[in-house]
Formats: C-alpha cells, sequence, structure tokens
C-alpha cells in the first residue's frame, strides 16, 4: 500500500470514528455474514507487519475478536463482551487479502463459546482463537 493510500485509511479511520470502529476502518475490515458466521475480509498492509516482516500479531488477535463481536450482535441481537481470548498463529502473515470466519461453538442465553480462524489469499491457516463471551442480562 501507497503512504498516500495509507494516510487516506487513517485519515478516514479518524473521520469516521463517530459512526464506525476506529479499528474496523484502519485496518479496512469489510464484514459479512453467511447464516450464523460472521466473515471479515481484510487486506495486509505492510504499515500494519511487525519488525519481522510480516502481519502484528496483536492485530489479528484484535481482528478475530471484531469478528466475535459482530457475530455475537448478528446472532444475538445484542453485543457481548469478551471474557478470555486465547489466540493461536500458525505462520506469519505477509500475503493477502486474508480473511476471518468466527462461528458459535456453543450459544448459551448468557455465555458463548466462539472460535475463528484467519486464513491468507492461499488459503493457508494463519491464525486461530477461541474465545468466552459474556451476554449481558
Amino acid at each position: 500500500m501507497s503512504r498516500e493510500a495509507a494516510q487516506q485509511r487513517l485519515e478516514t479511520a479518524f473521520d469516521t470514528h463517530h459512526r464506525s470502529f476506529f479499528l474496523v476502518e484502519l485496518l479496512g475490515l469489510e464484514i459479512s455474514y453467511d447464516d450464523d458466521v460472521c466473515i471479515v475480509q481484510f487486506p495486509v498492509d505492510d504499515f500494519l507487519f511487525n519488525p519481522q516482516g510480516s502481519y502484528h500479531g496483536g492485530l489479528l488477535a484484535a481482528v478475530m475478536d471484531v469478528a466475535m463481536a459482530h457475530l455475537s450482535k448478528h446472532v444475538n441481537g445484542r453485543v457481548g463482551a469478551t471474557v478470555e481470548l486465547q489466540s493461536r498463529f500458525m505462520r506469519p502473515l505477509t500475503k493477502g487479502p486474508a480473511r476471518c470466519e468466527a462461528r458459535y461453538t456453543r450459544n448459551g442465553r448468557s455465555i458463548g463459546f466462539v472460535e475463528a480462524e484467519i486464513w491468507d489469499a492461499d488459503g493457508n491457516s494463519i491464525a486461530q482463537g477461541t474465545a468466552t463471551w459474556t451476554l449481558p442480562g
């Protein structure tokens, strides 16, 4: 991504943060649903790389958490909160676009268990996450 394009994305994120989530805009996340699955597609931009030359692991965890949050809202009609999130990283993400899918493994009235996975443009598994979510009464 060019410096100008990265600067434009940052400015858009700042300009729209009052009607959208800042990180969704900054990371260029495109969110959609297929039944009870939240699908997040995103570009792999080098300005978000760590010093080792791959997409920052903390941002991958954030993408999975965002996917799980949107899934909670989509399935339950209300926003939950992450109680705990575990992330596993299989390989570096250097090539995009990437795709994340989140789905419930169990969804109760007040607690839910969710899993997410991220793949690169070649279909390689990059990261997996599991989380416990609470739904406020």
